[in-house]
């Protein structure tokens, strides 16, 4: 229904199709309604209709196209105060988010110390864990991987084993099989712990078991297995330890 009260007065800021097209582009239930009210002023909606529609008194209305009155749609999504400071500093904020993705820190309680001791931050736990869930932040199990593995190698194989391929020269008309081969040490018991990292990331930890005097107590051996991936056919040998001289045994 649309009244026959005087219009009100809405000044030249802006068109009416421009309040509502920031009215459609906006998610703020804040900037929405004070938008919807002025569209429905540019209808010629009386002050008291506006008002009851939104379930808002006839002041607060009239404060609102007051406001669009004399700065427009800037004026009038203006808020009167910015909210509470934030208790962890935005650059503080991506330290974090570097030092989580690392996986360094396996509870809370050494981040508390970690933001006391370098950054100066002192934050009780409840507060820590606001962050961590802030941050999309969570407690997994890491990837482990051994501390004397070499990464270059392993980026250089990958960009290097078609190029190897190519250069065996095989006949095309030869059928051929592909075996991707492995070792594996069994018996020996692993410890990793959960470690605060971002959802979604799973980071490597650096180990070495061979120090741990706990784990001595343990025996273990060895394995070598191969699989074609042509015919899914598996191959497997045990042995006492890893070696080139074992590796040829296998390949025999």
């Amino acid at each position: 229904m649309i009244t026959t009260a005087k219009p009100l007065n809405l000044g030249i800021n802006s068109t009416q199709e421009q309040v509502e097209c920031q009215y459609k582009s906006s998610h703020e239930k804040h900037d929405r309604e004070r938008l919807l009210a002025v569209s429905m002023a540019y209808e010629k909606n009386s002050l008291s209709f506006i008002s009851s529609t939104l379930k808002r008194g006839t002041a607060t209305i009239a404060r609102w196209i007051k406001a669009y009155k004399q700065g427009g749609t800037k004026q009038l999504l203006k808020r009167s105060h910015e909210g509470r400071k934030a208790s962890l500093p935005q650059d503080i904020q991506l330290k974090l988010i570097e030092k989580l993705n690392s996986g360094q820190y396996k509870t809370a309680k050494e981040i508390q110390t970690w933001l006391q001791t370098d950054c100066g931050v002192c934050l009780k736990l409840s507060a820590i864990y606001y962050w961590l869930d802030h941050l999309r932040a969570s407690w997994k199990l890491p990837r482990p991987n051994h501390e004397k593995r070499n990464p270059e190698a392993r980026e250089s194989f990958k960009r290097e084993i078609l190029s190897r391929l190519e250069s065996l020269s095989i006949p095309i008309e030869r059928y051929v099989h592909i075996w991707v081969e492995d070792e594996h040490r069994y018996g020996l018991m692993k410890v990793i712990r959960r470690c605060w990292t971002l959802k979604g990331h799973r980071p490597d930890v650096s180990h070495n078991e061979l120090n741990s005097s706990i784990l001595r107590r343990y025996e273990w051996g060895y394995i070598y297995g191969a699989l074609d991936i042509v015919t899914g056919k598996t191959e497997f040998i045990y042995s006492p330890t890893v070696s080139l001289e074992w590796s040829k045994e296998f390949l025999k």
